[in-house]
């Protein structure tokens, strides 16, 4: 097949993808010209019997829990069907709106859980992903016209869905229905291309891993354009970055400087750190706070070469280009002087790192341990061997797993394939499900649900869901 773009969507029961739960999935396969070229897939999943949706989540979406029967699937069946369309065709574009960050990372986990390769649908059969989020930040940024742009009443742009394409779209949406955020991400996209095309066929070029690597290697202190959330609507999401080095531990990682603003950087240049142990320890204790950044290319980065930058976007953005230039010289000769080299060896070191708690239940491990070429063969196995509800012989491979994938295996069998556990698995099965959703915890929970019944006492739609919620729970948890 030639090139074409898959936009998808999700409606969750809650924000983390290790442990909430996908309540909808749609999708819809576009030409590159946004022609829609396949019907509409739109299915749901069923809640396992140890999770407890987010009522908050189900008030956004207003989709209860297993409420659409007979089109429900359980995870196991549900994960199965989406990896089957994300890798039916060649040179698929995976697509969505902040699916980078949010849809994507329910994709892994969920895939992870049920024993299908997290990862290979986004580059495998020449396969890509991308974000129209970040194209429309990029726009807003570097070239405005043609869109009309929202903001709050303190003049931060807005970048929601549903903002955007009620002002720029005569169709009429219902947000947070999965199908219908799919088709309103479609018409944006179009609106993009035929207003900036120039930009939107450059990002969607260098979209690719290997096209961006090669720009970063001949980018090395080397000043370029930016653009990510991390740096706040506040700041238009963009900044001029010097590239630094790429890191020791992971090859699709470089790391680079704020050039724009960096005061704590001045600071400490201005104090004079003389000794080795000083910068080192200074620059371990600093990192985000002096404007060091993380750039991964697995995740699609907006970069751009400096001289997009033009003089009416300088002026639009409020850059200070005296303190751009006196900032980029002074970092050039930090960080070439003789006596401060060995600093790239040393930050070429820094891990990529977020504030992660440990996680001990297996369906939190995902980016833990990464499996080996064994391991991933046997989840294969293990896949194959649940489809057909071969569990004689899973019983015999279990003992060969670590307990990673026995604990996976555990819990995949329990929430999809519960008449088939034997006497002991049962046990823990139940004592599992009295440790996580007891009298005391469903408690709280209906708690919150009434919490909620009462804040919007007013809103009659809201108040007939929660008590939707609640007689869910009656029927489901003898409660």
């Amino acid at each position: 097949m030639k090139k074409n773009f898959l936009f998808y969507d999700y409606e969750t029961f809650g924000l983390n993808p290790k442990i909430d739960k996908i309540a909808q999935f749609a999708c819809v396969r576009t030409d590159i010209n946004f022609n829609i070229i396949s019907s509409p897939k739109i299915f749901y999943c069923s809640i396992p019997q140890d999770y407890l949706p987010d009522p908050k989540a189900i008030l956004i979406t207003s989709i209860l829990p297993n409420n659409n029967k007979n089109n429900c699937l359980k995870e196991f069946y549900f994960a199965k069907k989406i990896y089957n369309i994300f890798n039916k065709y060649l040179n698929t574009c995976i697509i969505g709106f902040n699916n980078i960050n949010f849809d994507d990372e329910f994709t892994r986990n969920i895939f992870y859980r049920n024993f299908l390769d997290p990862y290979s649908w986004s580059w495998k059969n020449k396969n890509s992903r991308w974000d129209i989020i970040n194209v429309l930040r990029t726009c807003f940024a570097l070239r405005p016209k043609g869109i009309n742009w929202c903001f709050d009443n303190k003049k931060i742009p807005i970048f929601k869905l549903s903002k955007i394409t009620k002002l720029n779209i005569k169709k009429k949406f219902s947000f947070h229905d999965a199908l219908s955020d799919v088709l309103a991400t479609i018409e944006i996209s179009k609106l993009i291309y035929l207003k900036q095309p120039k930009l939107f066929k450059f990002l969607f070029y260098f979209r690719k891993f290997h096209r961006l690597l090669n720009i970063l290697k001949k980018s090395f202190f080397k000043p370029i354009i930016y653009i990510s959330s991390i740096f706040g609507a506040k700041y238009n999401n963009i900044r001029r970055v010097l590239i630094l080095t790429q890191s020791n531990y992971n090859k699709k990682i470089f790391i680079s400087i704020d050039i724009d603003n960096n005061e704590k950087f001045f600071n400490f240049v201005n104090n004079n750190y003389k000794t080795k142990k000083n910068l080192e320890s200074f620059f371990l204790k600093n990192f985000l706070k002096i404007g060091m950044r993380f750039i991964n290319l697995s995740k699609c980065p907006i970069l751009l070469p400096i001289t997009v930058l033009l003089k009416k976007n300088i002026k639009s953005l409020t850059l200070n280009q005296k303190k751009y230039y006196r900032n980029l010289n002074i970092f050039k000769n930090f960080f070439l002087n003789k006596n401060h080299k060995y600093l790239i060896k040393f930050i070429s070191k820094f891990k990529y790192f977020k504030n992660i708690k440990k996680c001990f239940h297996s369906d939190e491990q995902l980016y833990s341990k990464f499996f080996s070429f064994k391991e991933s063969k046997k989840n294969n196995v293990i896949r194959i061997l649940l489809e057909k509800k071969n569990f004689l012989k899973l019983e015999k491979i279990f003992l060969s797993l670590d307990n990673k994938l026995k604990n996976l295996l555990f819990f995949c069998k329990a929430r999809n394939f519960n008449i088939y556990l034997n006497n002991f698995e049962k046990n823990s099965w139940e004592k599992y499900i009295h440790s996580k959703i007891n009298l005391e915890k469903l408690f709280l929970y209906k708690k919150k649900i009434y919490k909620l019944i009462k804040s919007n006492k007013h809103n009659l739609k809201n108040k007939k869901i929660l008590l939707k919620l609640l007689f869910f729970l009656k029927n489901n948890y003898n409660f």
